[in-house]
């Protein structure tokens, strides 16, 4: 029984290496840095300088998306919600990917946020490392 444990332990390690961001207590968080990135992005789509989010957003996202179809389509997305009412921290998590992208990394942090006109809406920013391998935006959804 003990090296079943072991073993399936060993490979849920190996498989997801995921660290949980801690919702409760952020600010204790190893993963302030993570979040750090992900809240001061966030602070440029909520001034509605969508431009600035795209040249903070990592290399990737800028390549496939040009900069005047970004800043149309988050103002196309945005807009509608209205300000900014609050913004509570869901989860987090870091994974290596082991199969489909060697070697990739990814962070995934989830909000659930309050807007003017619209509530209980979940704001999910996939930051991945750019050139610089510094984590950087790469992905932002709206729900």
């Amino acid at each position: 029984m003990t090296k079943f444990y072991s073993y399936t332990l060993l490979l849920a390690i190996l498989l997801t290496q995921s660290l949980m961001l801690r919702a409760a207590n952020p600010d204790k968080s190893a993963d302030d840095e993570y979040l750090a990135v992900a809240t001061s992005w966030l602070k440029l789509t909520d001034e509605a300088n969508y431009e600035a989010s795209w040249k903070n957003a990592n290399s990737s996202l800028q390549a496939q998306m040009p900069l005047k179809t970004w800043s149309d389509n988050l103002a196309n997305t945005r807009s509608p919600f209205g300000k900014l009412v609050k913004r509570k921290l869901i989860t987090g998590s870091y994974t290596r990917y082991l199969f489909s992208q060697p070697g990739k990394e990814i962070v995934v942090i989830k909000f659930n946020t309050d807007f003017e006109k619209r509530s209980d809406i979940k704001e999910t920013v996939i930051l991945t490392p750019d050139k610089d391998n510094r984590f950087k935006v790469s992905g932002y959804l709206l729900k």
